[in-house]
C-alpha cells in the first residue's frame, strides 16, 4: 500500500491539467473579438505549461508577467500589468503608425480634419487615430473633434488615442487627428 512518487506525480498532473481544463474553459466562454490581451503571470513554469494548452488565437494575445509570486504586494503586482499594458498599447499605436505610412501611399489615409469629417459620414473610415492631448485652435476645432469621435462611435469606426510622446510628436503636425479609410474618397 500507500503512495508511490510515482503514483503521487500522475496524480498531481490530472489535478493540474484538469485545473487549466477548467480555465480554458472559461477563457472559451468569452468573445475573443473583443479581447485585445490575456495577461498571465504567477509563480513558477505552470503559466508557460498553461500558454502551451491554450489554442493559437489566445496564444498569440497572451503576455506573460514574470516575478509574480504569493507575496507580491498588491502595488508592486499593479505596476507589473500597467507596465505590460503601456508597453502593450505603445506597441498596437506603433503599429497603427506603421499602417498609416503604408497606406498613405495608396490613397487610403486622411490627415485634414474636414475631409475626416466628410469621410466618417461616409462609413470610409476605418480607424480615427487621435492624440490624446490633441490642441485645437478654436472652439469650433475642438467641437468639430468631439463631433468626428461622436459620428466615429455611432459607425463602425474604431477610435485610437495614442499617448506616446514620440508617437505624439509623429501626428501632432496632422491637427492631431489622422483616418485610416476603408476606400478612396472621391
Amino acid at each position: 500500500g500507500g503512495w508511490s512518487q510515482a503514483r503521487f506525480a500522475r496524480n498531481r498532473q490530472i489535478q493540474i491539467d484538469q485545473f487549466f481544463k477548467k480555465i480554458s474553459d472559461k477563457i472559451d466562454e468569452f468573445d475573443l473579438n473583443r479581447i485585445d490581451i490575456i495577461l498571465l503571470g504567477g509563480p513558477g513554469l505552470a503559466k508557460k505549461e498553461f500558454l502551451e494548452t491554450l489554442d493559437s488565437k489566445l496564444e498569440q494575445k497572451t503576455r506573460l508577467i514574470e516575478n509574480i509570486t504569493f507575496s507580491t504586494s498588491s502595488s508592486d503586482l499593479s505596476t507589473r500589468i500597467i507596465s505590460r499594458l503601456y508597453q502593450y498599447r505603445r506597441n498596437y499605436a506603433i503599429s497603427l503608425l506603421e499602417k498609416f505610412e503604408k497606406l498613405v501611399k495608396n490613397g487610403l489615409t486622411e490627415t485634414e480634419n474636414s475631409i475626416i469629417y466628410k469621410a466618417l459620414s461616409r462609413g470610409a473610415v476605418d480607424t480615427l487615430i487621435i492624440s490624446a492631448n490633441y490642441y485645437t485652435q478654436s472652439i469650433s476645432e475642438h467641437e468639430e473633434i468631439m463631433h468626428m469621435i461622436e459620428i466615429a462611435e455611432n459607425t463602425s469606426t474604431t477610435i485610437e488615442f495614442i499617448v506616446n510622446p514620440t508617437l505624439l510628436a509623429k501626428i501632432n503636425p496632422y491637427n492631431s487627428v489622422i483616418a485610416l479609410l476603408r476606400f478612396k474618397l472621391k
